[in-house]
């Protein structure tokens, strides 16, 4: 039976490296024939935090300057669900451009810490190919980078609004944010950071809520957010936890929503007897849902998933303050932000 387990796990690789080669193939199809259009559009996309979409060029192929040939090799070497999700990134974290030549990179659907990841195949207009570490001593990169790869943003994601939060009530307001690592490889791009809030809700069963964080793509950097992340008045009782992730997988907003709820609702406050309700007893609950909620991902060794960063537990309506996660990787400052009415 390990023979035969040995033998399927050899040949998905086997699949697997013959088609990274045809995705090889075709980002030199289009580093080869695209035109100054799509270098610009790529890169001004990028620069406001957006994402050009391999499908956008292809529909565009005569203004980018990509021949039906080129078009067929680049289709042919993707599925159709992996091609709904390829985009084009414009990387340039030592500033060459204008001093060199943008070169072009396939990015593997990959874990992070990949050996493909650190032996990236780059090539230019011309065809030459070198290699590059994708996960360390970015400072080396000579040009800037166009890569093809997965889109990693939370489709179907929405903030809470300050107008969604009732008068007096209240909401948890996310002043700042700040993380050690993002668990984000250099030559993926900025990170896709996402927070889930568990809670006890007010049927009394553990739930949790998915907010994402579009702003927040690098580490060692002090984010101000003033961003509302929980609404108290859903929660049945004065305390939350919140669990940071680093989006990478192809789930997206109504998928992860599910994959939360689902384990956060083993939780429920009917364990515990009525009458002996204690402080203790709830924050207890709501730790075990935080244990919860960062195991509830699934993990696969050939698939880029998602990455947790850390937990802040047990925030406090009326003290919720600056905190440090358990690991220490986030640092957050947060308030109770209540709506006024307008003096008059």
């Amino acid at each position: 039976m390990r023979a035969m387990t040995a033998g399927i796990v050899l040949a998905v690789l086997s699949v697997a490296c013959g088609r990274h080669v045809e995705q090889k193939s075709a980002v030199q199809s289009i580093a080869s024939t695209a035109n100054d259009h799509l270098i610009a559009d790529v890169e001004a996309a990028t620069q406001v935090n957006q994402e050009l979409k391999l499908s956008q060029v292809i529909a565009r192929k005569e203004y980018y300057g990509l021949s039906e040939r080129e078009v067929k090799i680049i289709r042919e070497a993707f599925t159709a669900a992996e091609y709904d999700r390829l985009v084009l990134k414009f990387l340039d974290p030592n500033q060459k451009r204008g001093l060199a030549s943008p070169q072009w990179a396939f990015i593997p659907n990959v874990s992070d810490d990949s050996g493909e990841l650190k032996e990236i195949e780059v090539v230019d207009k011309q065809g030459r190919k070198e290699l590059i570490d994708g996960t360390d001593r970015v400072e080396d990169l000579a040009f800037p980078l166009i890569t093809l790869g997965f889109s990693e943003k939370i489709e179907g994601a929405t903030q809470l609004k300050l107008a969604d939060v009732p008068a007096a009530d209240g909401g948890l307001m996310l002043n700042s944010l700040e993380f050690s690592n993002d668990h984000e490889p250099w030559i993926k791009g900025g990170a896709e950071v996402y927070a889930v809030i568990s809670f006890l809700g007010k049927d009394g069963k553990g739930t949790s809520e998915l907010v994402e964080f579009p702003s927040v793509d690098n580490d060692g950097k002090r984010y101000d957010l003033r961003q509302i992340v929980h609404l108290w008045p859903q929660n049945k009782y004065q305390i939350a936890n919140i669990a940071f992730f680093e989006h990478d997988s192809g789930y997206n907003y109504s998928e992860l929503t599910k994959i939360f709820i689902t384990a956060a609702t083993s939780i429920v406050t009917s364990i515990i007897d009525p009458t002996q309700t204690t402080t203790i007893a709830i924050a207890g609950l709501v730790g075990q849902l935080a244990g919860k909620i960062v195991d509830a991902l699934p993990a696969g060794s050939l698939t880029d998933d998602d990455d947790y960063m850390d937990t802040i537990n047990t925030i406090e309506k009326y003290a919720p303050g600056v905190r440090s996660g358990v690991s220490g990787n986030a640092r957050v400052e947060m308030s109770l932000y209540q709506v006024k009415i307008n003096d008059e």
